[in-house]
């Protein structure tokens, strides 16, 4: 391990020492170097030759560390001589520097006996031989991302070798997050299952030009998850000194320094669910798609499409076991989903689970996210009631101006009643929205129809902008009813 120390000649400006009356050593001066724990001279350290221009100059004094064998020398203790070892200026645990430098001066042109002048403690000597780690995020990389790669980068204190330093040695811990929308990421985005998320270290690789003491590590999460990084003591070694780092890395306190990111997984099922019809010919569309700003895909995005469904109820059909989101795509081919005819239980679950593979490693592996699909015998969304509503026994004018008018001036004719002949009737439909819990919605642009033609217009009675769930709307339509043969094939009376 190197430490620097500037030396200067007595004839220095500097210089605190008087060389009246003495010999100052000429130019061809060597200097032997010795470390002191106190103020005798311990542990010879080395000769280092100066360059004879009397000037000052800095000589790099290799400090010995555990191991080293300038520690373990001759000694003489109460008159018995034998080896020992010194624990040297080194701490072989912590790596900090202790103790101080003493040297003396061999003049070589003094004449057969080289003239020589010790110098005690000249310099104390401070510092840290053992690697200080610091891992933070990487200056490019955001807070929240849709790129799958996460970036954070090491910094130490001297060289490392670059071999002790491996991906192993990047403890990873990936927790469930949901995106806040920072650096331009959509909020919302959750953990699929908080039991999952998993992230790992796929390269450790020392950044060019920074002489093996800076470090880029990089990351890759299988979904959502907020990812940290952190390195333990005594995970890498020094090129110098051969020592480990002795503490855990440290990271900054605030989140552009932190050693946390979070990733957000960028591909997405376009509805989330779908409430099918046993039996619908059409059924219900969705598309495997990606969140806008998601790095483009370099390879096909190859996805597996597999239902799981209660046992017993209706097969649930795809369209395709095996949607492509292509090349520089966004999204899928629709994929339709169908369910065969057959009885069910109103908002019966089924799955539709995904995976995904790819020559793409920003995709490959990916958690995907299930279709969740309600099973109906009828369509869910809405309920229709009809009512007849007539004027009162007692004459009073029925009011067909509005449901309210209707209402408040008419009487319900219970469902099997026979109606007179001319007889002015007011048809109330009420609509009601009966989604709820996940499946809650409001249904817009309602269309209330009759199977009979002469109600409304052509049986179209009405639109509804929007119905809200528990918020019923009503429309009404009014007819005349009149008599009608039914010997004949005619109808039977229904109105005008």
């Amino acid at each position: 391990m190197q430490r620097p120390l500037e030396v200067a000649p007595p004839t220095d400006a500097a210089a605190n020492a008087s060389t009246t009356g003495r010999m100052p050593p000429a130019a061809s001066t060597t200097l032997d170097v010795y470390w002191t724990a106190t103020t005798n001279a311990e542990v010879f350290l080395g000769t280092y030759p100066l360059n004879g221009t009397n000037e000052r100059q800095t000589i790099d004094v290799a400090l010995p560390v555990a191991g080293d064998p300038r520690l373990t020398f001759e000694a003489v203790d109460g008159g018995t001589t034998g080896r020992i070892t010194v624990p040297g200026p080194v701490d072989p645990v912590t790596g900090r520097v202790s103790g101080g430098l003493r040297v003396q001066t061999h003049d070589a042109s003094a004449g057969v006996t080289p003239a020589s002048s010790q110098y005690s403690r000249v310099a104390t000597i401070t510092g840290q031989c053992a690697p200080v780690l610091t891992i933070m995020q990487a200056e490019t990389q955001p807070e929240e991302t849709l790129a799958r790669d996460l970036r954070f980068t090491v910094t130490s204190s001297m060289a490392l070798v670059p071999d002790s330093f491996e991906p192993g040695d990047v403890h990873v811990t990936a927790a469930t997050a949901t995106s806040t929308g920072a650096d331009g990421v959509p909020a919302g985005v959750s953990t699929l299952d908080g039991t999952l998320p998993v992230a790992t270290v796929v390269s450790v690789t020392p950044v060019p030009g920074t002489g093996d003491t800076r470090f880029e590590v990089v990351v890759r999460a299988n979904d959502t998850a907020r990812v940290s990084v952190s390195i333990d003591a005594d995970a890498v070694v020094s090129q110098d000194s051969g020592l480990r780092n002795p503490a855990p890395a440290a990271s900054g306190a605030t989140a552009a320094t932190d050693s946390t990111v979070t990733f957000v997984n960028p591909v997405t099922v376009t509805p989330p669910r779908l409430r099918v019809v046993a039996g619908d010919p059409i059924g219900k569309d969705y598309s495997l798609t990606l969140i806008a700003g998601a790095p483009s895909p370099t390879a096909d995005l190859r996805f597996t499409a597999t239902v799981d469904q209660p046992a017993g109820t209706p097969e649930v059909r795809l369209s395709t076991g095996a949607p492509v989101i292509p090349v520089a795509g966004t999204s899928s081919e629709p994929v339709t989903v169908r369910v065969a005819i057959g009885d069910v239980a109103a908002n019966t679950p089924a799955t539709v689970v995904h995976t995904v593979a790819s020559d793409d490693p920003a995709y490959d592996g990916l958690l995907v996210p299930a279709l969740r699909v309600a099973l109906f015998m009828h369509d869910p969304n809405l309920r229709v009631v009809k009512e007849a509503w007539v004027e009162r026994p007692d004459g009073t004018p029925l009011d067909d101006t509005s449901v309210e008018g209707i209402r408040a001036t008419g009487v319900r004719v219970p469902a099997g009643s026979r109606l007179a002949d001319q007889q002015t009737v007011c048809f109330v439909y009420t609509v009601t929205n009966e989604t709820a819990g996940e499946w809650a919605t409001d249904v817009t642009e309602v269309t209330v129809t009759d199977s009979d033609a002469r109600l409304g217009d052509g049986g179209v009675i009405g639109q509804i902008p929007v119905v809200h769930v528990d918020e019923p709307k009503s429309l009404f339509a009014c007819a005349r009813l009149v008599p009608r043969d039914t010997t004949v094939g005619g109808n039977a009376p229904t109105g005008e």
